[in-house]
């Protein structure tokens, strides 16, 4: 497929026309990411209409509150629970991070470790693909009570697996881990349909509330507004990363930093219960926060939604249809295809950094001193997305991610070059640092935010489940493959990542919106030449 942004034969045989006229200003709208929350037909039938009386403006601000509630908490509930094996691993078997007194409590096996950072992709796979052609079908609160059970129902048996173990069979004080491990396993596999789930319904909700906002002001959803929503609401994914070690740093304190290993082996497993089965709660907030939100607000978001409606597909299926329009294929490789590149590099990076820090600093430390670097080095992603969001009013999605990947890229290769060169710690810690920063700055930001900016309303939960699915492939990659390749080189792992840094730098000129756009320009949304999708889309089938 050529390059829509320079096939001049497809400009020339198809006019460009504007999106908006002075005759309809109401057409197209939705075309340019300007979501209409109210047909024309319920905006005009008077003061009598339950979408224009100050008693359902009031329920829809309700809505709007909760609805930031329940996305944010949903979000750091995500992280936290994906992220909390790294801190708890280390508790089982710390490796070369910190050698406990009388060894390890459950030793785990590379292969062990690298299937329970990989299994819990498997799962989120199936959640998001799954739960957001559910939340576009059945509705957004049903499907967030469904995904945030599953999350729930894996957590608890990820909490309870060391009740799992066995006496050795050679009646020594060792412990057979293999049903620990099983039982963590099946469990996360669990956990990962839920907390997958999460992503495309969270971000779905975001982008409904500023709908909603829009139309209690009475006006209509801009692409940077909605960007900004959804935007807010991924900022919560970054705590929930750093909780974990929070958490872990808290129980190390408080139960002693020695308390640990086989010859502690009830305080060990105290730590661990508190640690994963804090991740129960902000899931059960959500549970309840949605329950409450669909019972009270049932009528006005039937509503809301019916109106929403795409009448004009007839009997055809509203997903089935979307899926098979060539516009939105192109659109699919760009939002899959980025975020893909991107958990590659964030989950191997990100579930390996106690093993880098400890080889950085060497293995003399405990657990204490392990956990304040995970958690200073983690705390950099905090000003990544704050300043990110910023950006939404001077740059483009696109532009964003762009530059985050060159940035992603260049930090990439220092630390492979850093690592060549033996480099001191101090030098390699300050690299991690800006790792993390540049890992959460950029493109964290920009693929979550694409596909509700990208898609129809009425199937944008959808593809964002299959957008962050792909995602989720390159997180099991990342996560299984890393780890082994860690251990053989750590320099060639960040060449690997550098190198996929750049693909994703081409990925994004090439099928990231807008098209014709070829270089990432720092304007603003608003100042790119938006055209037709009728006329995007035979630009792509003539190519």
């Amino acid at each position: 497929m050529s390059s829509v942004a320079h096939n001049s034969r497809a400009r020339s045989t198809v006019e460009a026309k504007p999106l908006l006229s002075i005759k309809n200003p109401a057409s197209s709208l939705e075309d340019i990411g300007v979501a209409r929350c109210l047909p024309p037909e319920i905006e005009n039938a008077g003061d009598n209409n339950n979408f224009s009386n100050n008693a359902h403006k009031s329920r829809q601000l309700q809505h709007q509150q909760y609805g930031r509630l329940i996305s944010a908490l949903s979000n750091l509930s995500t992280q936290y629970n994906l992220g909390s094996i790294a801190p708890a691993l280390l508790l089982f078997d710390p490796k070369d991070a910190y050698n406990p007194p009388g060894g390890p409590a459950y030793p785990c096996s590379k292969e062990i470790d690298s299937l329970l950072k990989g299994v819990v992709f498997v799962g989120a796979i199936l959640g998001q693909c799954m739960m957001g052609i559910i939340g576009d079908t059945i509705g957004l609160d049903k499907a967030m009570i469904l995904t945030n059970m599953l999350t729930v129902i894996g957590v608890i048996g990820c909490t309870v697996a060391p009740l799992a173990s066995r006496n050795d069979e050679d009646g020594n004080d060792a412990v057979d881990a293999t049903y620990v491990y099983f039982v963590l396993i099946c469990s996360r596999a669990v956990l990962g349909v839920g907390a997958g789930g999460i992503y495309p319904v969270a971000s779905a909700m975001s982008a409904e509330i500023a709908d909603c906002e829009a139309e209690v002001k009475g006006s209509v959803t801009t692409t940077d507004n909605r960007a900004k929503e959804v935007g807010n609401g991924l900022f919560w994914q970054t705590p929930g990363s750093m909780l974990p070690y929070f958490v872990s740093l808290i129980l190390f304190v408080l139960f002693g930093k020695e308390h640990n290993g086989r010859d502690h082996l009830l305080a060990t497993n105290l730590q661990y219960m508190i640690l994963v089965g804090f991740g129960i709660l902000p899931s059960l907030a959500v549970l309840i926060l949605t329950a409450f939100q669909l019972n009270a607000s049932k009528e006005a978001r039937e509503t809301f939604r019916e109106s929403a409606s795409a009448k004009s597909l007839g009997n055809e299926s509203i997903i089935k249809a979307s899926l098979h329009d060539p516009l939105n294929q192109m659109r699919l490789i760009g939002t899959g295809a980025s975020w893909f590149l991107y958990d590659i590099i964030y989950y191997g990076a990100a579930f390996n950094l106690p093993q880098v820090l400890a080889s950085v600093f060497g293995d003399d430390t405990d657990l204490v001193t392990s956990s304040w670097r995970n958690l200073f080095v983690t705390s950099m992603g905090l000003p990544g997305v704050m300043h990110a969001l910023r950006l939404f009013d001077v740059m483009g999605t696109k532009s964003l991610q762009g530059y985050g990947f060159c940035s992603l890229g260049v930090n990439c290769l220092a630390l492979a070059l850093c690592d060549a060169m033996d480099a001191g710690p101090k030098i390699m810690f300050t690299f991690c640092c800006c790792l993390i920063f540049t890992l959460n700055w950029a493109i964290n930001v920009s693929t979550y935010v694409m596909p509700m900016e990208s898609y129809p309303r009425e199937v944008r939960s959808t593809f964002h489940g299959f957008s962050s699915g792909c995602g989720k492939v390159g997180g099991f990659i990342g996560g299984f493959f890393f780890s082994i390749l860690y251990d053989r080189s750590v320099t060639l792992t960040f060449l690997v990542c550098a190198l996929l840094s750049f693909i994703g730098v081409w990925v994004t000129w090439r099928y990231v919106e807008p098209f014709d756009d070829g270089v990432f320009s720092l304007k603003k949304r608003g100042d790119v030449v938006l055209y037709d999708q009728n006329v995007r889309r035979s630009e792509v089938m003539n190519n």
